[in-house]
């Protein structure tokens, strides 16, 4: 098992629900950044990578290197 503060989720095309563990905003929102600029015109990534604190409350998300708060669109 493993405990992290934060996690950064993403739900790909074909397979499973995708997670990175995280120990701290920063960390987060640096991978979740960083993924979304790589895996941004991979078309097996088509939906934003998430940012979740400890609560699985949503922090907010990136979609192809931007940043946006949970409730806005893409």
């Amino acid at each position: 098992m493993i405990l992290s503060a934060y996690t950064v989720d993403t739900t790909p095309v074909g397979f499973t629900p995708c997670w990175w563990p995280a120990t701290s905003l920063g960390a987060a929102t640096t991978v979740a950044k960083s993924l979304s600029e790589r895996l941004g015109e991979d078309e097996r990534y088509p939906n934003p990578f998430w940012v979740i604190d400890a609560d699985n409350a949503p922090v907010c998300k990136f979609y192809r290197g931007k940043k946006y708060a949970p409730s806005e669109s893409v």
